[in-house]
């Protein structure tokens, strides 16, 4: 797990504001439930600005197909959107 990431940005804030659970520096591991909780709202964010970019961009070009892919084992390989 990395020790930085998307912490110290305006989705931490996010997270923080929605949660009410501050995200505090420290090094983060896999076992580490406030790690996992901020890496599925990060995915749900990812996602659901993805969702938004292709409604706009299929209103033009309905053939556009978006296939996200990432490395991320804890939340899977491949996105369609």
């Amino acid at each position: 797990a990395p020790s930085t990431g998307c912490l110290h940005t305006s989705l931490q804030r996010e997270y923080e504001q929605r949660t009410g659970r501050p995200l505090r520096p420290r090094r983060y591991t896999d076992a580490d439930p406030d790690y996992h909780a901020f890496l599925g709202f990060v995915a749900a964010r990812v996602t659901e600005t993805f969702r938004q970019w292709k409604s706009r961009v299929q209103a033009a070009h309905p053939e556009t197909l978006f296939v996200i892919s990432s490395r991320n084992a804890v939340h899977g390989l491949l996105y369609l959107v």
